[in-house]
């Protein structure tokens, strides 16, 4: 197994933030590094010793004492009970697909391997939203065991099984052959040693299963295939009905000398699902397809987990293969690509973040319900090589006719009211509570509403007749609460439903009202032209409620009697009818509810960790539990949030025990993670979290945790250069960045014609490997002059020259990047290019002009340079194994600048969270900060009551608990570098020491 470096990663961004001295207090670890390394045979292992003391679970003593962190098991965890899924044939809109047909989408999490989708503050990260037609999630770029608590959490709301992570066995040689040796290990009963410990650790951690890329043949031994038949059994006898083992090799159809390997026998039960491998990356042939179905028919009965398998890099594929006789239109279908982050999202592209995520979540819908994104209106079906269905474009995807042509769409929203969606998608630029900044940019899929049931299904008025007059969006411009929020576009002024979501949701208490947030962006306000509509169960009226007018450009929440509805009604379907001019008209929240209520459970305990710590910053880590027995797992120690009357969680800040409170973050999982909050020299930062119920209207007591600060004089300072304009750096979790931040770097920069010009020049890349430096060179420039550019970037086997590259400027002085206008300078290979760039090497040219209404001033010019196989991230965020470098800019001249484009986010202070009148719990506050200082022989710990301690690579070498006195010596051998992680009370600190 290939291991992740526990803590690598912190020691190359330690740098960033620790105090120049080896000795002594070096505050904080990395605001990425997830300590997850041995989440693999070493867990097993650990289930297996709980086993044999009559325990489903290792105890957290055990976890602790074995090098596991209880703070990142929390991360990998899922308390979101999967929902089920409603089949009803006479409901799907595309009658022909074949009822009930599965897609397995074998994709990446978010972006990179080992840690991608764990929540962060990169805002441009996947948040990907199609589950409405996924049955199974590959989570392709985690080992087992490792995958996101909080994608599987955004999952299971939407009914849509997901794996754990995957094993490589793969054909070149770099499988992990010693797998097949640790699962085929007896015990002396005979019985498979681990076959137990896995299933429990499945439970236990609430995902679904176990996926294999097996390119060898070891997977047809006979204690192999007994292994994973036995895996079936006992999920089978503990109730896990929705276990899967996915299972993708070379093979291309079921046959007699595999057809038990892969998929199972009517004897011994089933093995795998199976991705049947494509064939020159498309579809397996459709004489393969039916007789694949036909052995799969001989063991269960049915086609179900068999899947026919094709690698999306290109969309030009035989999809009629499909659909070409009976038997190939009862086949699965699985779409593959790639190992460390999804083709949907690499091939996408966007001048700023924020476009970017728009045409990302554009593009999924027409690839999923069609290139006119209504699946009411496919475009006429084409497949094959010369299909010309492009990736690229000005609409990318839009003439295919969609999976939604072979699949139907799932919905999974079902129970009693209310029903709540902010439209939120996981991620956000900014964190807007109603309306309103409380944070910088986050990405946390636990906090993805449950997605559309349709995208976009829209009627003319009370028919279905499909209209392209009227379609709705995902925008992360603005919000309510979250991060981004629905938008309606309508090119002509047309009257339609928009069909949001199939339910079956019980009306159960008195009073149905609907709740909708609006904002039209008009002074004035005025009609929205909205109204909400709901269709009761086997009833075809619809129920509308007009939206009242709005009385400013700012977000209005507004509550909407359902006066015709009542106890023991069952709505069917929810949506929105356009009765006006709509166009532009924001939705930021859509509620139906009635009077039930119910108290949830109670936040137990809470712990803090720092993750990053400046003078003017703070980053950290959280996690809690919640006081209330498990049920449906209570052997396993896993409660799900439904059992406790739990919807979600709310992460609130404060500063000062008696300060203004704010909600920051709000997530499914018990765990959570808030970047970069803004400080003040004086600030006494509180975090807290509270549990939200089922009911939509009752909270719990905060639990508050405070978060001691370090000494001033040890923290760095964050210079206000730095903080001016939005950070742009190389994403560590893209694969190859280590040689991209010793191969990728500018050597030279000139410019000509400016006022003041610049030469810059480096013979090595940046030293504290973000990939960023602002250079201390000023550029001077006047209004209306033209500036020639002449950069080189380091001649080396994996440089710059596989990048593509963007040069901006801010003319404004809004101190942001307008990609989408004049502030975007130069475009250096397209997007999607996937290829060199020679010029970059050898001496590459670019000519930018200066606005006449540039605005006078100080500015800035920036450079940016990301991988060309990946999309460019634009001005800011992270880069694909790039490069960044800004230059002070100075503009001079006597014409009046340009105003900076109107900021149209409600303004002000945000709201204070509603009904904050539970008696608040403080967890006992411990003012003194944990160290370690390294002495010849160990360390001398302080201020701390438990210590892991790691090596310089990151792995575990010792627990140390019982730590009572002040200042506590450890032993440890000289001349090593070691992480120091320490808890203390409620909060955890990590230091970087060296022994000599």
């Amino acid at each position: 197994m290939k291991r992740l470096p526990l803590l690598a990663t912190a020691l190359l961004c330690m740098s960033l933030f620790a105090a120049p001295s080896w000795a002594g207090d070096v505050p904080s670890a990395s605001t990425e590094v997830y300590d997850i390394a041995n989440y693999g045979d070493e867990l097993l292992e650990l289930f297996y010793k709980a086993e044999q003391q009559g325990r489903r679970y290792p105890t957290d003593e055990a976890f602790e004492a074995a090098g596991f962190n209880l703070m990142d098991i929390a991360f990998v965890r899922s308390h979101t009970r999967k929902r089920d899924i409603m089949v009803d044939k006479s409901k799907n809109i595309n009658s022909s697909a074949t009822d009930n047909r599965q897609l397995w989408l074998n994709v990446p999490m978010g972006i990179g391997k080992n840690q991608g989708g764990y929540p962060s503050a990169n805002f441009s990260d996947d948040v990907f939203s199609m589950w409405n037609y996924v049955n199974l999630f590959g989570s392709w770029n985690h080992p087992l065991f490792r995958a996101a608590g909080v994608w599987v959490d955004a999952a299971h709301k939407n009914g849509t099984d997901i794996f754990s992570g995957i094993k490589f066995f793969e054909s070149w040689g770099t499988g992990d052959g010693s797998w097949v040796k640790y699962i085929t290990a007896k015990n002396a009963d005979g019985s498979f040693r681990y076959a137990h410990a896995l299933i429990n650790c499945l439970m236990y951690f609430g995902s679904d299963g176990i996926n294999y890329n097996w390119e060898d043949t070891s997977y047809k031994r006979d204690d192999v295939i007994a292994f994973h038949q036995e895996l079936q059994r006992i999920a089978a006898a503990e109730g896990f009905t929705n276990y899967h083992s996915g299972i993708y090799t070379s093979d291309h159809a079921l046959n007699d000398g595999n057809v038990e390997a892969l998929y199972g026998s009517a004897e011994n039960g089933r093995t795998h699902d199976v991705m049947l491998n494509y064939m020159s990356g498309d579809f397996t042939s459709t004489t393969n397809m039916a007789n694949s179905v036909n052995y799969a028919k001989k063991v269960s009965g049915s086609a179900e987990g068999l899947y026919a398998g094709v690698w999306f890099v290109t969309m030009n594929r035989s999809w009629n293969n499909l659909v070409s006789n009976a038997n190939t239109k009862k086949i699965g279908v699985c779409l593959w690509g790639e190992h460390s982050q999804s083709r949907f999202f690499s091939y996408c592209a966007g001048n700023s973040s924020i476009e970017f995520q728009e045409n990302y979540q554009k593009m999924l819908e027409r690839a999923f319900s069609g290139g006119n994104r209504n699946p009411a209106k496919r475009p006429k079906a084409v497949s094959g090589a010369s299909a010309g269905i492009a990736w690229e474009g000005k609409t990318p995807l839009g003439n295919f006719q969609g999976l939604a042509e072979y699949i139907p769409e799932r919905t999974a929203v079902d129970g009693m009211l209310p029903f709540v969606t902010y439209f939120n998608l996981g991620n956000g630029e900014r964190y807007h509570y109603k309306g309103r900044k409380t944070m910088g940019p986050w990405y946390n899929m636990g906090a993805q509403d449950i997605v559309p049931t349709y995208r976009w299904l829209v009627y003319k008025t009370n028919t279905t007749t499909p209209t392209m007059d009227v379609l709705p969006e995902f925008t992360h411009s603005d919000a309510y609460t979250g991060g981004s929020c629905l938008r309606i576009v309508a090119t002509k002024q047309t009257d339609s439903d928009i069909i949001l979501y199939r339910t079956h949701l019980r009306i159960s208490d008195v009073n149905p009202v609907a709740r909708i947030a609006l904002k039209n962006g008009l002074p004035e306000g005025g009609a929205p032209g909205l109204s909400v509509i709901v269709r009761l169960k086997d009833d075809p009226y619809w129920y509308e409620v007009p939206c009242e007018d709005l009385s400013s450009d700012q977000w209005e929440e507004q509550t909407l009697p359902f006066d015709e509805l009542g106890t023991g009604d069952v709505i069917e379907y929810i949506g929105l009818r356009t009765t006006g001019d709509a166009n532009g008209l924001l939705v930021g929240k859509l509620e139906i509810s009635d009077d039930r209520r119910v108290a949830p459970a109670s936040i137990s305990s809470a712990v803090a960790e720092v993750k990053e710590e400046s003078q003017a910053s703070l980053s950290v880590k959280l996690r809690w539990t919640v006081d209330a027995p498990a049920q449906t797992r209570a052997d396993w120690d896993l409660l799900y949030n439904d059992e406790a009357n739990i919807d979600h969680f709310e992460v609130m800040l404060k500063d000062g025990p008696e300060g203004r409170v704010s909600e920051v973050a709000r997530t499914s999982s018990w765990s959570a993670y808030v970047g970069h909050i803004a400080l003040d020299a004086d600030s006494d930062p509180w975090v807290g979290v509270r549990a939200a119920s089922v009911d939509g209207k009752s909270f719990s007591p905060v639990v508050w945790v405070q978060i001691p600060r370090a000494e001033p004089s040890l923290l760095p300072e964050r210079s206000a250069s730095d903080a001016e304009y939005p950070s742009i750096e190389i994403s560590t979790d893209a694969d190859g960045y280590q040689t991209a931040i010793q191969q990728r770097y500018i050597t030279s920069l000139k410019t000509e014609d400016a006022v003041d010009n610049i030469t810059y020049t480096a013979s090595e890349p940046v030293a504290d490997g973000s990939q960023y430096l602002l250079a201390d060179q000023v550029l001077t420039v006047r209004q209306g002059q033209d500036v020639k550019v002449n950069f080189r970037v380091a001649d080396k086997d994996d440089g710059l020259i596989y990048c593509t590259a963007r040069a901006y400027a801010d003319w404004d002085g809004d101190h942001f990047f307008n990609a989408t206008n004049d502030e975007l300078l130069w475009e250096g290979g397209a997007d999607q290019c996937r290829c060199a760039q020679p010029k970059f090497a050898t001496g590459q040219d670019f000519l930018f002009y200066v606005p006449e209404d540039a605005m006078p001033g100080n500015s800035r010019f920036r450079m940016v340079f990301s991988d060309a196989w990946f999309a460019h991230p634009g001005p800011a965020g992270k880069t694909q194994k790039g490069f960044a470098i800004d230059f002070p800019l100075v503009i001079t001249g006597n014409n009046p600048g340009r105003e900076a484009a109107a900021d149209t986010h409600d303004a002000g202070v945000a709201d204070e969270p509603e009904d904050l009148s539970a008696t608040a719990i403080r967890l006992t506050t411990l003012p003194a900060v944990s160290s370690a200082v390294g002495v010849r022989g160990g360390v001398y710990v302080s201020s701390t009551e438990k210590a892991w301690i790691y090596d310089a690579a990151g792995h575990f070498i010792r627990f140390v608990e019982g730590l009572k006195e002040e200042t506590t010596f450890v032993p440890l051998p000289d001349g090593q570098t070691y992480i120091v992680r320490m808890q203390r009370g409620h909060v955890i600190r990590s230091n970087k020491v060296l022994v000599p």
